[in-house]
């Protein structure tokens, strides 16, 4: 049995990030995919930036990066 994923498509996940014309900043962003990865039960999480762009996360199976930038969030 694989190791359930720490997120679903449409959870939230609140992420330190860069936007462009926006510096560094924690926003919450809803996510779009996940993707186990074959190393160490990790997972790839990917979201859409507040400019557009694509971020992918590396998460491990608490929802969280290993730098503590990417973590469980919720909507406002």
């Amino acid at each position: 049995m694989s190791p359930r994923a720490p997120y679903a498509t449409g959870d939230p996940v609140q992420v330190l990030h860069s936007c462009a014309g926006r510096g560094t900043e924690l926003a919450t962003f809803t996510v779009e995919r996940v993707k186990p990865l074959a190393t160490n039960g990790r997972w790839r999480v990917t979201t859409t930036r507040c400019d557009g762009t694509q971020l992918d996360i590396e998460v491990g199976p608490d929802g969280r990066d290993r730098n503590d930038y990417a973590r469980p969030g919720r909507h406002s």
